[in-house]
């Protein structure tokens, strides 16, 4: 009872056009949570990348929608108290 997480993002937009997403560690403890969890990440109007990277590494667990121009990036099974710098 009274326990809880948050997971703070931040997302940032570069001169070159890149961005970046950046799903923190989790802050707090709840016990009831898993050690493990996944992410699906949408990104709405944007253009087709060249390449995903996550972690520094490319990453190949993504879509992109021509139609919608959107991205989406999957992120499965990633340890909460890792962050994930899209």
């Amino acid at each position: 009872q009274g326990k809880s997480e948050q997971t703070p993002l931040t997302f940032s937009q570069h001169d070159d056009g890149s961005m970046t997403l950046t799903i923190a560690t989790s802050e707090g403890y709840c016990a009831n949570l898993p050690a493990i969890r996944s992410f699906e990440v949408h990104f709405r109007a944007v253009s087709r990348p060249e390449q995903v990277i996550v972690n520094n590494e490319q990453h190949a667990k993504w879509s992109y929608d021509d139609q919608a121009h959107k991205l989406i990036v999957s992120l499965d099974q990633v340890s909460r108290k890792i962050a994930q710098k899209i």
